[in-house]
């Protein structure tokens, strides 16, 4: 399934490529119920997520890519918000892949988030990349990952390539 989709910021030989697809292939093995995929983008990741039990809302604010997305994947709801500006819907689940390095506002993002899902899958790279990519706000370390959900149970964690960390967790009962 995955291997074949076109992406239109990934061609099928970007060194990128793989990385994203595995990122929404591991995400997949923990969603259910109603799934925020939270900057959504090109709309791939949120029909990778999607399973027989699932609703998948894809949530960006670029109006091209989510009509490209509304195109392509039609069994699929994308909505146009700013995450960072208006109240994020809540949901059972939310994916957030390499989001929150571009947010002005990270913190805030993570505790709006937390209060919007019971389990959270986040990526986001954990090496110094602010001066290497000019969209990016903010550098973070591990540490400061599982900070953020201290009070939360980290059910699955990952380094990817020595860059990216994959963190899911889920709210303690």
């Amino acid at each position: 399934m995955a291997k074949n989709l076109n992406i239109p910021e990934l061609s099928f030989n970007h060194p990128e490529r793989e990385l994203h697809l595995y990122r929404y292939a591991k995400a997949r093995e923990f969603v259910y119920g109603k799934v925020l995929d939270i900057a959504c983008g090109w709309g791939y990741g949120s029909f990778m997520l999607k399973k027989p039990d699932t609703q998948v809302i894809g949530i960006d604010n670029d109006p091209q890519a989510l009509a490209y997305a509304r195109n392509h994947y039609t069994d699929i709801e994308f909505r146009q918000q700013d995450i960072e500006v208006e109240p994020l819907p809540t949901g059972d689940c939310i994916v957030c892949l390499e989001t929150v390095e571009h947010l002005k506002y990270p913190e805030k993002f993570i505790d709006s988030i937390k209060k919007s899902a019971n389990l959270i899958f986040l990526s986001t790279p954990c090496v110094p990349t602010v001066g290497a990519n000019p969209d990016h706000l903010h550098d973070f370390t591990e540490d400061q990952l599982r900070n953020w959900f201290a009070d939360w149970e980290i059910i699955y964690e990952e380094n990817q390539i020595g860059i990216y960390k994959l963190i899911c967790a889920r709210r303690k009962n």
